[in-house]
């Protein structure tokens, strides 16, 4: 898997989307104009929007950097359980969202339903080691 990393600063409509580096896994590469969009879309939970740039941009999903949340965490924040699932099939890790400080600020709703999924990835990954 290759890594796309790039540095710029822009912003939108009195939200500042600052991207100084990032990641997403993949061989396809996805512009920086594209990854300010996506957080963008996340930011103001517009659900169409968000869907749209992961139809065209999958890897977007696994997208993490230092200077900005993770996309299951911003998708939390907003209570947005189809987005969350969305990203969670494209591959987003919910493992990785847990470690992040912002995770203990989710509201419970969207919390427990990561927990859920790490303990339900967890357990299943735990049969299938003890079946071999």
């Amino acid at each position: 898997m290759s890594k796309d990393s790039a540095k710029k600063n822009t912003s939108f409509e009195n939200h500042t989307i600052k991207v100084k580096k990032y990641f997403v896994k993949g061989e396809n590469k996805v512009s920086p104009q594209y990854v300010e969009q996506f957080l963008h879309a996340l930011r103001i939970n517009k659900t169409d929007d968000v869907i749209s740039l992961l139809k065209s941009f999958p890897q977007l999903a696994t997208l993490s950097g230092d200077f900005f949340q993770a996309p299951l965490i911003i998708a939390g924040m907003h209570h947005n359980t189809f987005i969350m699932n969305h990203l969670l099939e494209l591959g987003a890790c919910p493992r990785m969202a847990r470690r992040k400080a912002e995770f203990k600020k989710l509201p419970v709703k969207s919390r427990t339903y990561l927990e859920l999924i790490c303990n339900f990835k967890a357990r299943v990954l735990e049969k299938i080691h003890t079946m071999h």
